[in-house]
């Protein structure tokens, strides 16, 4: 949750339709997808 270049990287994905996949703990990543993420994660 702490690393922007992971929300930049689900944007590629989505916005290319590339097919994701997040397990266990890993969609709290999906909050760097967010536009505001480091505002939402500090609040």
């Amino acid at each position: 949750m702490q690393d922007p270049d992971a929300g930049e990287i689900l944007r590629h994905f989505h916005a290319a339709g590339k097919p994701t996949a997040l397990l266990c703990h890993g969609p709290i990543v999906s909050i760097y997808a967010l536009p505001r993420a480091k505002e939402f994660r500090e609040a």
